[in-house]
């Protein structure tokens, strides 16, 4: 299969191998997704940079967040999904799990994703953000990326850490 950029992923999807070049990514919006990219690569058009001088975050590579109601509280959490085998390029985040846990209304967590990611490399993206999930973070490759950790039962083996960056 192939991809067209900012699409929404709903079920388990295998990739053609290849480059695509989709600026403003991909979104899973669904329990029980795998998304295998079968070695191809996601390219953005950003420099590695989180954000710009005005605070402007740009695009994440692969997005899984949850549907906001009108409180500004998550409706649903996806759980259960896995990403694996991409090379995620030139996003302002690579990879980014938000407000995928349910919050009760004093904002804490109820539940956590569930979130698989393993055998991707992340190049030159600002950011890979794993927050308010639990899961596994294994055999992936990080260079020059900022890694953001923020849930429960988080279990990271067998990565590769090379030129990371530090917020300032």
């Amino acid at each position: 299969s192939t991809l067209t950029d900012n699409c929404d992923i709903t079920s388990s999807l295998t990739l053609t191998p290849g480059t695509y070049n989709i600026s403003h990514g991909v979104n899973i919006r669904a329990n029980n997704v795998i998304l295998n990219c079968n070695g191809a690569t996601l390219n953005g058009t950003l420099d590695g940079t989180y954000g710009n001088a005005s605070g402007e975050v740009g695009f994440s590579g692969i997005y899984i967040g949850a549907d906001i109601n009108k409180d500004l509280l998550p409706t649903a959490g996806y759980t259960n999904v896995t990403v694996k085998n991409c090379n995620i390029e030139a996003y302002s985040q690579g990879f980014r799990s938000q407000n995928c846990s349910v919050l009760d209304v004093n904002n804490m967590a109820t539940s956590y994703c569930n979130l698989t990611l393993t055998n991707n490399n992340f190049k030159q993206v600002g950011a890979v953000r794993f927050s308010y999930s639990s899961g596994i973070i294994s055999n992936n490759s990080f260079n020059d990326v900022m890694v953001f950790l923020n849930g429960m039962n988080i279990t990271v083996q067998n990565n590769t850490f090379s030129s990371l960056q530090y917020p300032g």
